[in-house]
Formats: C-alpha cells, structure tokens, sequence
C-alpha cells in the first residue's frame, strides 16, 4: 500500500465513524470521468456495508436495486483509483446521479476520439496524458543533473525532448478538446508541464539581487536586528516572500464548501487545520496578500496534520490552540498534486550547505542567509510543502496547493468526531 492509499483508508474510516452517526447502512460510490474498466459499472452506484465488504474483498456482489456484478480485484479507492464513497441510510438516501446521467458519463468515456489514427477512449486518453506527464519530469530531473554535471551537450538533447514532449502533450489534449471527449480530469495541469519551477537558489533574481550588492537587511525588513534573524517574533519572512512571488506560491488559494472539502479528504487528499487569533489572519489565508509567517522548523504557514484516527482529535486540540481562545481555526487540505519535503531531508541538506558548522545567528555571507531557512531553502528547492512527521504538522510554502473551507470554526467540538 502506498501513502496516498493509506491516508484514503484512515479518511474512509472516519467517514465511515461519522455514517454511523446518523445511522448510514450503506454507501454510495462516487462518479467521475473516464472511469477505468473495471469501474465503470459501479460508480454511483448504492450498496449495503454486507455486499461493499464483498466488492472491497474480491469476491461478486450486488448493489440495492438487486443488480448483480462479478468480483472485481481493485477495491475502491485504492491502486490509484479516483472514486470515494460517502455514507447512506440504504432505501431512503437518492443517488446523486440517475441512470441516465451514468450511461451518458459511460458512453462519452468509450465514444472517446481519435488522434493519429488511433482510437483513445477517455480513460486511455487519461493514462495517455499520464505517461507524456511523466516522461516530461523524468526528462527535467535528467537535465538538470547534466547541467550540474557541466555537459551542455546532453542538457541540449534533454532540453529537446522535452521540447518535443511539450508539443504533443498540447496537441494531444487539443484532439481530445476537438473530438468532444469529456475533459480529461488532469487537463488543467498542463499548467505545469508549461511552467518549470526554478530549482536551486542561484536561480532567483533576489539571489542575483543580493550577490550584485542589495542590502540583505534592507530586503529581509523588521525581522533582522542587527543583521540577526529574529524567529518567532510575529514578524514576516520577507525574503520567503520574494521566494514565493519568485515561484507563484503567492497566489490565491481554493475557497470551497465543506461538501467538497469532505469529498476532497475522502479522495486521499490530508485533512489540516490551521489556529489563528483573530478572523483578519484567517481572511488573509483565503484571500489578502501572501503573508511567510516564522516558526522554528522552518518558515511558512503552519498547519496541523495526522497520520491516523486518533491523530486528528490532537491535531483539531493543537489548532485550537493558536485561537488563544477568541480566533478561529481553518480546515483545510493539501492537493493531492503538491510537493511535500520531508523536514529531516531538508534539515539534513542545509546543515551539509549552508549551516555547515555553524548557526544562523553567526551567518555573515548574505547569499547562504538566503537559503539557511528551512522553508526558504525547500521553497527555492520547488517544494510546496514541509511535513515534520515527528510532530504531524505541515509548513505550507505554496498557498495555490491549499483547498480552505469557507466556514471559520469557533467551537472544536463542531470538528471533533
């Protein structure tokens, strides 16, 4: 099992608490576009708990209408699979989707289209993007290691196919667009084929800024006193900021309802929560300006995070927290398409660079003060995110990764299951 599979199982089985509550006996799977095979057939479907446990176990079932379906070997929301299921009370909950809309989502995925006299269905269309995707970062992490090797050669070779990739990729999902085929669910991240995040420091203009002679103090603002970096101090991180800008992690992020918060947690994606003192900092997150907060393991936008049940009534206490009992507290989660950096990696990076040796406070060359942050340095690295696993909590560079709900939670007890 992997860690998206594993963090789905824990999101299904607080759903599943949660059902209970209201007296659900059965679930209902959820629908999305160009289904695998092996799926198809049962999305949107209902089912009791007994005949679920049968299709999840690999053994034939049927759903509530009494129809019957042969044993299928990959469970709901596991081996990549995209669907979730939601709790029901069997016999008095409607399905979300009629007959009709099904056959409609099933006969567009295998009407498909046609791209150099091939015929893709949707779902083979999907993998088809999947695997240009791939190609396409295999091929970036080759390059960059022939540009760190100096072998301007092969970084040319590498460059043109990616080059070459790129073009099919746009001209592949164009046919899919012109064919009439549902759109394809990972469409929008064509985004990111198109935009290479810079990857190291001397990439950045304020790294050039500084090496040409910018004041390090002057860029940095309050948070230097006497050229020493001051933590923890309610100070903004303005060196993260200009990181940030740098790389677009500044931008707004997803402000959404709670259905589709739940929905987004049920799919595998981790449930966070965030502590803050008064409404203004929570509206700031959804929608002012970027603001790089300070903490000591690295600086960022912290949030509390769990890796199991028990895990998420501490993580909810902890968020709870920072309200200094008259703020709110933000749930949220982190896209499933974000980049997240161990916290023992990046600490054992920079103290083999940067803090070789030394501390922060004794830092005097104004490029490695730069980068002897751990959020600074995992943000310049393109990563969206820090996990500090001993301690289950998240440092959020990119803001754009983050899906908040609306709602600002006041009373823990509205979360605590």
């Amino acid at each position: 099992m992997n860690v998206m599979d594993g963090v789905r199982e824990v999101n299904a089985g607080m759903s599943k608490k949660a059902g209970e509550k209201f007296g659900a006996d059965g679930v209902e799977i959820s629908v999305h576009a160009n289904s695998a095979p092996d799926h198809e057939d049962i999305q949107g479907r209902q089912f009791t708990n007994e005949e679920y446990e049968k299709l999840q176990s690999g053994r034939p079932f049927k759903d509530v209408t009494g129809r019957h379906f042969a044993a299928i070997k990959r469970p709901i929301g596991m081996w990549n699979c995209g669907h979730y299921v939601f709790e029901i009370i069997v016999g008095v909950s409607e399905p979300a989707h009629g007959e009709k809309e099904l056959n409609r989502y099933k006969a567009k995925n295998i009407k498909g289209f046609e791209y150099e006299g091939h015929k893709y269905t949707g779902y083979e269309a999907e993998q088809m993007q999947n695997k240009i995707k791939n190609e396409w970062r295999k091929t970036r992490g080759a390059l960059e290691i022939a540009r760190e090797a100096g072998d301007s050669g092969l970084a040319n070779e590498y460059q043109r196919k990616m080059t070459i990739l790129q073009h099919h990729y746009a001209k592949f999902t164009k046919a899919a667009e012109n064919f009439n085929a549902e759109p394809l669910t990972n469409f929008n991240d064509s985004a990111t084929i198109n935009t290479v995040l810079k990857t190291k420091p001397s990439e950045f203009k304020i790294y050039e800024d500084v090496k040409n002679g910018a004041d390090i103090q002057q860029i940095a603002g309050t948070g230097f006193i006497n050229n020493q970096y001051q933590p923890n101090k309610g100070y903004e991180d303005k060196i993260l900021k200009r990181i940030a800008q740098e790389q677009g992690f500044d931008a707004l992020p997803n402000v959404i309802d709670k259905n589709e918060i739940d929905k987004r947690i049920a799919y595998g994606e981790p449930e966070l929560f965030r502590g803050v003192s008064d409404e203004w900092y929570a509206e700031q997150l959804q929608n002012r300006e970027y603001f790089a907060g300070t903490g000591v393991n690295g600086n960022g936008t912290y949030a509390a995070g769990y890796s199991d049940k028990a895990g998420r009534n501490n993580a909810i206490n902890t968020a709870f927290v920072y309200t200094q009992d008259k703020g709110v507290v933000l749930r949220m989660t982190l896209d499933k398409s974000a980049k997240v950096a161990n916290y023992k990696d990046i600490e054992r990076e920079l103290y083999n660079g940067a803090l070789k040796n030394t501390n922060y406070q004794a830092l005097k060359d104004p490029l490695k003060i730069l980068e002897a942050d751990f959020g600074r340095y995992a943000a310049m690295l393109g990563y969206d995110a820090i996990f500090v696993e001993d301690k289950k909590f998240y440092v959020v560079l990119n803001r754009t990764k983050l899906n908040i709900e609306k709602t600002f939670y006041k009373d823990k007890g509205d979360l605590i299951i």
